[in-house]
């Protein structure tokens, strides 16, 4: 959690307060043979990100989290560079990335 918080911190760049507005959340946790449910992942997150990047994880509307395993064979789809970057270092990680929602949006 205090990892969560410390990197947050140097990426946040709305002057170090809170967006009151609703976010979209994806996570990506490439673990390394770790048997952990895709559900228990996100929690722990949301909660260190709340009161840092968001007001109450109540405004997130969007919650997209995967796992991987850092032993299969990934494909990167996009171009996070951030994302890429992470996978050459070839040890577990978590990739976060928080977008304005669009909350008037349905998509499957």
């Amino acid at each position: 959690m205090n990892r969560v918080q410390s990197v947050a911190i140097q990426h946040w760049s709305e002057e170090g307060r809170p967006t009151g507005e609703a976010v979209t959340v994806t996570i990506v946790f490439i673990h390394d043979n770790l048997q952990i449910d895709v559900d228990n992942v996100s929690k722990p997150i949301l909660d260190a990100l709340k009161g840092l990047i968001f007001e109450d994880d109540a405004q997130v509307t969007d919650l997209i989290c995967r796992k991987r395993n850092l032993n299969d064979a990934l494909t990167v789809r996009g171009d996070s560079r951030i994302l890429i970057e992470a996978l050459g270092y070839e040890r577990p990680f978590v990739y976060l990335r928080i977008d304005e929602s669009l909350i008037r949006e349905v998509a499957v």
